[in-house]
C-alpha cells in the first residue's frame, strides 16, 4: 500500500485547520497533520465531519484551546503543568475519535515561555535545573503513556531546537531533548508505546549550536524514530524552508513508517505538492 505524506496545518496562523483542509483539498491535498492554528468554536465537530474523506495526524497544540498557552510538560509551575497534561489527554481522545493511532507532542522546557515568544526572541528567565526538568518531564510522559495505553494510541515526542542565540541569552541550553545523547538517555527511562518524532529542521540547527553531527545523530537515533517533521533551514534558525531531493537528511530517512509531515512555511499549493512528491517517491521506492 502506498504510504501517505502529510502537510502540517501549523503554517497558517490566521485561520483554523478546518478552513486550511478545505482550501487545500480543492487543490489535491487531503492528508494533513493537524497542528496549532486559530481557535474556533465548532472546530472539533467540523474536523470530525471530514474524517471519511481526509487522512489525519494530530500534533501537540491541537485542538487549540480558546485561551492560548504554551504546553510545557517539564514546568515547575503546577498550574501550567496540569494544563499541559490535561490538554494532551484531551488531544489523545480527539485523535482516537478521529481514527488516528498516534499522537505527537513536544519535549519540555526549563522555563515557561509566553505564547507570543514561540519562534521569536525569548525573554531571559530563570531556568530550573536540567535534572529537575527532566524528572518532571519523565513523570509527565509516564502519566501520558499510561493513559495512551488505555486508548490504544502510540505516542511520539518531538525533539526541541536550540540556537546559538538561546545559548548566548541563557548561558546554557534552556530546552530538553535537543541532542542525541539526551534523547537516548531520556528514552531509556520511559517504557511503553512511545518513540521519537524527529524534526530534522530542529536537529540541523541544534547540531550547529551543540557541535554534533546531524547525519551521524540521525543514524544513531534511527531505531527510536517513529515519525518525521520535514523542512530545511540555514543551520542557524528553524526557518521551515522547503527542501529538495538532495537535502542533507534524505538518505537517512526510514522508509518503513507511516508518519511523514511536511512542515514547510508556505501556503503555495504547488510548492507543497512538490515537497509531498519528493518524499512520496523516496519512501515508496
Amino acid at each position: 500500500m502506498k504510504k501517505r505524506v502529510f502537510v502540517s496545518t501549523g503554517f497558517e496562523k490566521k485561520t483554523n485547520a478546518y478552513a486550511v483542509c478545505q482550501n487545500f483539498h480543492r487543490l489535491g491535498i487531503n492528508s494533513f497533520e493537524l497542528s496549532g492554528g486559530k481557535y474556533s468554536k465548532n472546530l472539533i465537530e467540523n474536523i470530525n465531519s471530514l474524517k471519511n474523506n481526509f487522512y489525519f495526524k494530530v500534533h501537540n497544540y491541537f485542538p487549540p484551546p480558546k485561551n492560548s498557552f504554551v504546553i510545557n510538560l517539564a514546568s515547575n509551575n503546577k498550574i501550567i503543568l496540569k494544563k499541559s497534561i490535561d490538554h494532551i489527554l484531551r488531544s489523545i481522545i480527539f485523535a482516537k475519535n478521529l481514527g488516528c493511532d498516534i499522537y505527537t507532542f513536544h519535549a519540555g522546557f526549563r522555563f515557561d515561555p509566553a505564547p507570543k515568544e514561540l519562534g521569536r526572541k525569548t525573554k531571559v528567565k530563570e531556568l530550573q535545573s536540567r535534572d529537575i526538568a527532566l524528572e518532571i518531564f519523565k513523570d509527565s510522559v509516564i502519566k501520558i503513556i499510561n493513559f495512551a495505553i488505555k486508548k490504544k494510541i502510540f505516542l511520539a515526542i518531538e525533539n526541541n531546537v536550540v540556537t546559538k542565540e538561546n545559548i548566548s541569552d541563557f548561558n546554557e541550553n534552556p530546552f530538553l531533548l535537543t541532542n542525541p545523547k539526551e534523547i537516548k538517555d531520556f528514552f531509556s527511562t520511559v517504557k511503553g508505546p512511545v518513540g521519537l518524532l524527529m524534526d530534522v529542521g530542529h536537529f540541523k540547527v541544534s547540531s550547529k549550536t551543540e557541535n554534533f553531527s546531524a547525519k551521524l545523530g540521525l543514524a544513531s537515533l534511527r531505531s527510536l524514530i517513529i515519525a518525521y517533521h520535514l523542512s530545511d533551514n540555514d543551520g542557524f534558525k528553524d526557518l521551515n524552508m522547503p527542501f529538495n531531493k538532495k537535502a542533507w537528511f534524505i538518505k537517512y530517512l526510514r522508509k518503513d513508517l507511516d508518519y511523514y509531515s511536511i512542515e514547510v512555511n508556505s501556503s503555495s499549493p504547488k510548492l507543497l505538492l512538490e515537497q509531498i512528491n519528493i518524499i512520496t517517491t523516496i519512501i515508496n521506492n
